[in-house]
């Protein structure tokens, strides 16, 4: 049956409609603005990790200034020293042992291999944000703590030393921010995944004792002062808070497209 003349105006008129929404290289009007509010969340993104970098360098090298230059010679710059000292002092075969193993699951060697497995088993389960997440956090943590190691260039104890001691400075403690940073983003992943109480639970132990055992066994091998340690922690935990606001800040992008295919 041919169409009417009715007809063929409605027909008509949805295909100039058509024509019309589209830009001059075929992309539609919602595709344009998906397309821009993407670039906006890149680069609100990007500004987080930039001022996230920025603000964490320059707060923790001023402390670190602050403690090599003036409160060295105080309560807390003796604390520091006579701990170091105590410690290297009363050294046992059987901490020997087990600090060895911990030091050197914190080696960049360690933590590559380590973080490189989880990043395999997230991206065969196409979990893009939580593959972002882990690359960005340890990517802040190597490049803040390489500047704020060099703008400090504290000296390492003046103790026995147990292996090698890395040629970089003893402010701050990278093995324990690399080491936190690891572990508690694994932790948020598996809290974030997991159904079952004892995998999250056993996660959230990993990332509170890994930590803290790698950080002893820096003080108690001789390479670092506890305020080395405490603040290779807070540099963990400061970089971990950046890429996570910049994750977030880019993923409302991807979330919008994830609901519009759902729609459809």
């Amino acid at each position: 049956m041919a169409p009417t003349q009715v007809e063929r105006d409605v027909n008509d008129s949805a295909d100039v409609r058509s024509l019309t929404s589209r830009s001059p290289d075929g992309a539609t009007p919602e595709n344009t603005q998906d397309s821009s509010s993407e670039k906006r969340a890149r680069f609100s993104a990007a500004r987080v990790v930039v001022l996230g970098y920025l603000a964490v360098v320059t707060s923790l090298a001023l402390f670190g200034l602050l403690l090599t230059h003036v409160l060295v010679d105080g309560t807390l710059g003796r604390w520091d020293d006579g701990s170091t000292r105590w410690l290297a002092e009363h050294r046992e075969g059987t901490f020997d042992a087990i600090t060895k193993v911990f030091s050197r699951s914190a080696d960049t060697f360690g933590i590559i291999l380590i973080a490189l497995v989880v990043v395999i088993v997230l991206a065969a389960k196409r979990r893009w944000p939580q593959v972002a997440l882990l690359v960005t956090a340890l990517t802040l943590e190597l490049s803040a703590f390489l500047a704020v190691n060099t703008l400090v260039a504290r000296e390492r104890p003046d103790v026995e030393r147990m292996g090698s001691t890395p040629s970089t400075g003893s402010f701050p403690s990278g093995h324990t921010a690399a080491t936190l940073v690891l572990y508690v983003t694994v932790a948020l992943i598996v809290s974030a995944t997991a159904q079952a109480y004892v995998w999250r639970a056993l996660a959230w132990l990993a990332a509170v004792l890994m930590p803290v055992a790698v950080g002893f066994s820096r003080v108690y091998r001789g390479l670092h002062h506890p305020t080395d340690v405490i603040v290779g922690a807070v540099l963990g935990c400061a970089v971990l808070l950046v890429a996570i606001l910049a994750i977030r800040t880019w993923n409302p992008a991807e979330e919008h497209e994830r609901q519009e295919e759902a729609v459809r």
